[in-house]
C-alpha cells in the first residue's frame, strides 16, 4: 500500500512537471533545445500513467487478469525514470558518453579474443589427433575422453 501511494505521488509529480513545462514552452517544447529529452520525458510519464491506470483496473475488475502480463511490461517504463538522471548529473552524463565511445574498442577486443580462442582450439585439436593416432590399445578408455573433449574443432573451445 505504501509503495502504491509513493508511486502514484511520483506519477502525479512527473505529470504535473511535464504539463507545466509544456505550458511554459508551448511549441518550443517540441522543436527547441532539448526536444529529445522532452519527448523521452513524455513517454516515461505516459508509461507511468498507463501503469497506474492498469493497476486500478486490475484491482477493480478480475476479468482483466489476462492482460496482466502485457501490462507488467509497461512497468518496465519505471526504469526509464532513472535515465532522466543522465541529463541532471553531469558526471553521470560524461560517464555514459565515455562508455558509449568505448563500445567500438570492446567489440574489437571480443573479436580478438575469439580469434585467439580459435587458434588455441586448432592447436589442441591437432595435439589430440596426434595422441589418438599414437595411443596404445591398453589406454583405449582414454581415447573416448580425448575424442569427446578435443576430437573436433567445434568441441575444442568447450573442452579447454
Amino acid at each position: 500500500v505504501v509503495f502504491t501511494v509513493i508511486n502514484i505521488t511520483f506519477c502525479v509529480a512527473f505529470t504535473l512537471e511535464l504539463v507545466l513545462r509544456l505550458y511554459a514552452h508551448q511549441m518550443q517544447f517540441f522543436i527547441g533545445d532539448g526536444w529529445a529529452w522532452n519527448l523521452f520525458d513524455g513517454i516515461v510519464v505516459l508509461f507511468s500513467i498507463v501503469d497506474e491506470l492498469s493497476q486500478l483496473l486490475l484491482v477493480s475488475d478480475t476479468r482483466l487478469l489476462g492482460f496482466a502480463g502485457v501490462l507488467r511490461m509497461l512497468r518496465l517504463g519505471r526504469l526509464l525514470r532513472l535515465v532522466r538522471l543522465i541529463r541532471v548529473i553531469p558526471a553521470l552524463k560524461s560517464m555514459v558518453t565515455l562508455i558509449s565511445a568505448s563500445v567500438n574498442s570492446f567489440f574489437w577486443t571480443g573479436v580478438l579474443l575469439l580469434i585467439l580462442m580459435y587458434c588455441v582450439a586448432v592447436y589442441f585439436t591437432e595435439l589430440a589427433t596426434d595422441v589418438r593416432m599414437n595411443i596404445q590399445e591398453k589406454k583405449a578408455e582414454r581415447l573416448a575422453e580425448i575424442q569427446r573433449y578435443w576430437g573436433s574443432l567445434g568441441q575444442e573451445p568447450l573442452g579447454t
